[in-house]
């Protein structure tokens, strides 16, 4: 069976393309999640592709690597483009838990953990103050432009990883594990006000209890708790976005560090 050297060729760069991009895209907030169509999602990879298809670089797929591939050979390709866009997804996750967290510890302090609520993005149950938090780190993604960001350091990956050229190395390995231990870190100083108030708020019941046994602590704790636990988090509020620019600007330079930029 005789086919087209040129048309096979480009269908199998397009395809290689589309795999990277593709994975690229997981690593984006909101557009990962399974409330866009997946029919959606895949014109839009399709697109991006197609567009990018010009500016990749003519020795990208070489024809003796192409003239080599086989069935198993552009398996293993196609999975070292997948596996890259999954290192990038995780480091995303790990980011979003950072805030999860910090979430977390605050409805756990201020009494809001019975208090769940359903993601509709992941369809799993989360605290109050988590799910905001996780909300607010996808609003200034989108507002610094980050799904922009990414599909731009996509695009130039092409400079720099050739097909199937991605790895995961140790030093990949220990980047993930530095981010990983940073999550506790970045949650605690997100938190920290609340969980310091809170703290006071629980001594001072408690010497009231002690002084004044009439009084009905528990009764007089639940509106303090909430009064100023809300009063802290409006006050620490634009920490928190501080926070948001300075993790997503961490974020693109650990991606791009990832694609060797």
């Amino acid at each position: 069976m005789t086919f087209d050297y040129p048309v096979a060729f480009n269908a199998v760069k397009l395809m290689t393309v589309m795999a990277r991009i593709g994975a690229f895209t997981i690593a984006i907030p909101i557009f990962s999640s399974d409330i866009i169509s997946g029919t959606y999602k895949y014109f839009f990879v399709m697109i991006i592709s197609i567009i990018l298809m010009p500016l990749i670089p003519s020795g990208w797929l070489g024809s003796e690597m192409f003239e080599n591939l086989d069935l198993l050979k552009l398996s293993f390709l196609l999975i070292s483009e997948a596996l890259l866009g999954l290192s990038i997804a995780l480091v995303v996750l790990i980011l979003v838990e950072a805030f999860q967290l910090s979430g977390y510890v605050m409805d756990r302090d201020i009494g809001f953990t019975m208090a769940e609520v359903v993601d509709p993005a992941t369809n799993i149950n989360g605290t109050l103050f988590s799910g905001v938090f996780v909300k607010v780190f996808y609003i200034m993604f989108i507002i610094q432009d980050g799904h922009y960001e990414i599909i731009r350091i996509a695009a130039a990956s092409f400079q720099t990883l050739q097909p199937g050229q991605f790895l995961v190395t140790s030093n990949l390995v220990e980047t993930v594990i530095l981010m990983s231990s940073q999550v506790f870190v970045v949650a605690m100083q997100i938190c920290m006000p609340i969980v310091v108030t809170m703290l006071l708020i629980n001594i001072a019941l408690g010497l009231l209890a002690r002084i004044g046994e009439d009084f009905e602590v528990l009764m007089i704790s639940f509106p303090v708790r909430f009064g100023l636990g809300f009063i802290i988090l409006m006050w620490t509020f634009p920490m928190v976005l501080s926070f948001c620019r300075k993790i997503n600007e961490e974020l693109f330079g650990w991606v791009s560090y990832m694609v060797q930029l």
